[in-house]
């Protein structure tokens, strides 16, 4: 419980520093990184492929548990990124 109040914590923090960026501006990296192009296109399919299986659990692991959501973590952040541009540009 406590390892997954730090997760949260950590997690608000970073939220936190990237809200102190300019989001925008790194929403539009991502995607013009994984969406613009075929090759982007190409090398997110192979990270979700990768690191984002749906599946983090790993029964009598909880090391080994912790590792796949960190993976899928990443990945979440990435979608996360790229859906902001794609919300905005449907907005405006």
């Amino acid at each position: 419980m406590k390892e997954q109040q730090e997760q949260q914590k950590t997690i608000e923090n970073n939220q936190t520093v990237i809200k102190e960026q300019n989001i925008n501006i790194l929403a539009g990296d991502y995607f013009s990184l994984f969406e613009s192009t075929n090759l982007g296109q190409a090398i997110l399919a192979d990270l979700m492929k990768q690191f984002d299986s749906g599946i983090t659990f790993v029964a009598g692991d909880s090391g080994f548990s912790a590792f796949k959501e960190g993976q899928r973590s990443v990945m979440v952040y990435i979608y996360q990124m790229i859906a902001n541009i794609k919300q905005d540009s449907k907005e405006g």
